[in-house]
């Protein structure tokens, strides 16, 4: 007796173990709606992220030298301490040094940042893909953000100590006129082309 009610507890057991494929498939068609509108929530969210991200470059320098490296200014001097036979050592002696660096920074003025101001999220990403010649025209009359086509070059710009690191607004007026403000208070008025001053600074 105690055998046959052992035997069937094992085997209700191994029966409700077993998955009802029918029954499965009958709540997942049940719940096809709310499947499908949360795949294609998330779908759409990653598109839309994807579209958004900021495009990252990047690029190599290689600097190659001869055996010899004579002709460098104040150079020979160094190789004693760095070893004459580093050519690696060489190598980054002079891409780290303040002559080499500091040409380049100056060169490529890269102590000025300049870029124009999107609408949140998705004005970046429309600007990218603004095709066409000219400036953009701003969506439901935001004038106030850059849309595509727009372009800056600063060739010098030069501000008093208490405005270093600051961001600062510039607002085109016309075709030959802009504005440069700080935190609401206009700065400057100049030309385009033409160098101006205010403030104890210059651009």
């Amino acid at each position: 007796m105690m055998q046959r009610i052992m035997k069937e507890k094992n085997t209700d057991t191994q029966l409700g173990d077993q998955i009802d494929w029918r029954e499965l498939l009958l709540l997942l068609w049940d719940g096809r709606h709310v499947i499908a509108a949360c795949t294609g929530l998330f779908l759409t969210a990653a598109v839309a992220y994807a579209m958004t991200l900021t495009p990252i470059y990047r690029a190599n320098g290689f600097v190659l030298f001869e055996e010899t490296a004579k002709g460098i200014p104040n150079f020979d001097d160094t190789t004693q301490t760095i070893g004459s036979d580093s050519s690696a050592a060489k190598e980054l002696f002079v891409v780290k040094s303040r002559m080499v660096l500091g040409n380049v920074v100056d060169e490529l003025d890269l102590t000025t940042v300049a870029q124009p101001t999107h609408f949140p999220l998705i004005g970046a990403a429309m600007a990218r893909r603004h095709a066409s010649d000219g400036i953009a025209a701003p969506p439901f009359g935001l004038k106030s953000y850059a849309w595509g086509g727009e372009q800056i070059k600063v060739s010098y710009l030069q501000v008093p100590r208490n405005y270093l690191d600051q961001p600062l607004e510039l607002i085109v007026l016309s075709e030959q006129q802009f504005s440069l403000s700080h935190n609401g208070q206009k700065l400057l008025t100049g030309n385009i082309g033409e160098p101006s001053f205010g403030l104890s600074g210059t651009m």
